[in-house]
């Protein structure tokens, strides 16, 4: 059950093995009273036995794995037992790897914790049989599963020049919202995509198989998640709807491969790949598929079934909504930059699923989306005369396009606002300047001021967001000391750890006679996320 279903009631006896992840630092939807529950209680939890798994990813470096660690240390303080050392996954790493060495881990750790006699683990084989059928009868399963409408594009426009050198497509679409369904300013999108034409056929024509024809799924243990099970489908939507293809394979996929591999010298390469010296540079960071790694290696003799077992489900991909619902209260406004490329594994095209998948859809065409409310305090101030620093390179910016618009709403009410500050970054501003005009008639009208940096444009004095954040280091102190928020939205790896480095900065240079530290600057900042001033919207 989920953490919230057992607030004031862990079980005291037998084990609770708990697994958590934290958003931006902050709980889970779906462990927000269990959480406020355990940081305030006294209770005694002597009899329990527990064990914690945390997933998170590496690029939030301040925040990762925060609510495991808290969760650890409330029961620990609280008496209780802890009979397995506290596991991670790295979504930036070999996630399913670390699942898959905690689950060796866990449960020997806890049969003995408990007195009990281990049993060798069962091969239960594939999850699925398929029988080959006819026809292509599938209801509305993904509709049902991730609580999706069919939303219908009215706008789809390219917003960069594409002919420049880096002139990457990033495209506006906005999408009309089904009657009675409403957002609010920050809010997300999900958007469920589909796999490339290339990819699915790809595929096929590994295992042999035709597009047209249909089968149907029956589980034989475990979970389904999202798959059609029971129903008629053909390989062509199974392939296109429902399954991860482009994922990197994990070191157990790539040893199962290994283990179904005839020809002697690619058992022998597979198996090298699964080492941990080879896996992370030559399979992880190249992004090396299953399905690269069957083409690679023809003497691979899986099934299609054992196939479909080993993925992931396809799942909706976030959106920051970039309109307000005070002057577009029916539809919804996104930012999508399509990524595309050759393949890093050197096989083929890479295209990103959704946002290929929206990229090709016109006007008119629909996609399976709904809107998901943000609770994570990435939304305009209540107060608004609190002033807002906004950092949003590229469609980092989107966001911040509902938050102006709100502003102007507010401003043609005649109501008073604090100072709006808007760090925008990208290439150049002939190129892929994005909502440029919108943002400069917001500027002439007050509601906002903009500074923006341009990587490519020779003489411009900021390349990057987070230099012009230092150059104006003045003007952010000043307005962080009237009580300002800071959002910054956009990338996690590169930008947002350049953004928190600039903030660090201005607080130590702000502070001359105090000798603080690095180290102490990034408290200061991380503190600053967890009371809700410092607010990240950020993706890996």
């Amino acid at each position: 059950g989920s953490l919230d279903e057992f607030t004031d009631q862990l079980p005291t006896v037998g084990a609770v093995l708990l697994v958590t992840a934290s958003y931006n630092g902050t709980p889970t939807d779906d462990a927000k009273e269990f959480m406020a529950w355990i940081e305030g209680s006294d209770q005694d939890l002597s009899a329990v036995n527990f064990a914690v798994f945390g997933v998170g990813n590496r690029d939030w470096a301040t925040t990762y794995q925060r609510i495991p660690r808290m969760i650890e240390e409330r029961l620990l303080a609280l008496g209780a037992t802890q009979v397995a050392e506290r596991g991670e996954a790295d979504a930036r790493g070999d996630f399913f790897g670390d699942i898959d060495r905690y689950t060796q881990r866990v449960w020997p750790e806890l049969t003995q914790a408990l007195g009990l006699e281990a049993a060798a683990p069962e091969d239960l084989g594939e999850r699925f049989a398929i029988d080959w059928v006819g026809g292509d009868r599938l209801d509305a399963t993904l509709r049902d599963y991730h609580d999706l409408s069919e939303m219908q594009i009215l706008v789809n426009d390219e917003m960069v020049d594409t002919s420049s050198e880096y002139g990457d497509s990033k495209r506006h679409l906005r999408i009309a919202l089904p009657e009675g369904v409403r957002y609010k300013t920050g809010d997300h999108l999900l958007v469920m995509p589909q796999n490339s034409e290339d990819l699915v056929r790809r595929v096929a024509q590994r295992f042999d198989i035709d597009l047209a024809a249909s089968l149907r799924l029956t589980q034989k243990h475990g979970v389904a998640g999202a798959l059609p099970v029971d129903q008629v489908v053909s390989v062509q939507t199974l392939l296109s709807q429902f399954l991860e293809l482009g994922d990197p394979a994990t070191v157990r996929q790539v040893k199962l491969l290994a283990e179904h591999a005839t020809c002697p010298p690619d058992v022998e390469k597979l198996l090298a790949l699964a080492e941990p010296d080879r896996y992370q540079p030559q399979v992880l960071a190249l992004r090396v598929s299953m399905l690269d790694l069957l083409e690679r290696y023809p003497s691979i003799e899986l099934s299609f079934a054992a196939f479909i077992d080993q993925l992931a489900d396809l799942h909706p991909r976030y959106y920051s909504i970039a309109s307000s619902h005070l002057s577009s209260p029916d539809a919804v406004d996104i930012a999508v930059s399509l990524v595309s490329g050759p393949a890093l594994s050197g096989q083929g095209e890479y295209l990103g699923a959704c946002s290929s998948t929206l990229a090709g859809r016109r006007s008119g065409e629909s996609v399976l989306a709904r809107v998901r409310p943000v609770d994570s305090g990435f939304v305009p101030p209540t107060d608004l005369t609190q002033p807002i620093i906004m950092i949003g390179p590229g469609t980092g910016v989107a966001p911040f396009r509902g938050f102006v618009q709100d502003r102007l709403a507010h401003q043609a009410d005649g109501k008073t606002l604090g100072d709006a500050l808007l760090f925008f970054g990208c290439r150049h501003p002939s190129v892929d300047q994005l909502y440029a005009q919108e943002f400069a008639q917001a500027e002439s009208a007050g509601a906002v001021r903009c500074i923006n940096a341009y990587s490519r444009m020779d003489g411009h004095p900021f390349r990057y967001v987070q230099d012009a954040v230092t150059a104006h280091a003045e003007q952010v102190w000043s307005l962080w000391e009237q009580g300002a928020l800071i959002y910054v939205c956009g990338d996690a790896q590169n930008m947002l750890m350049g953004v928190r480095r600039a903030l660090e900065q201005i607080y130590v240079d702000a502070h001359p006679d105090q000798s603080i530290s690095a180290e102490q600057a990034k408290t200061w900042l991380s503190s600053m996320e967890v009371e809700g001033r410092f607010l990240i919207d950020a993706w890996g």
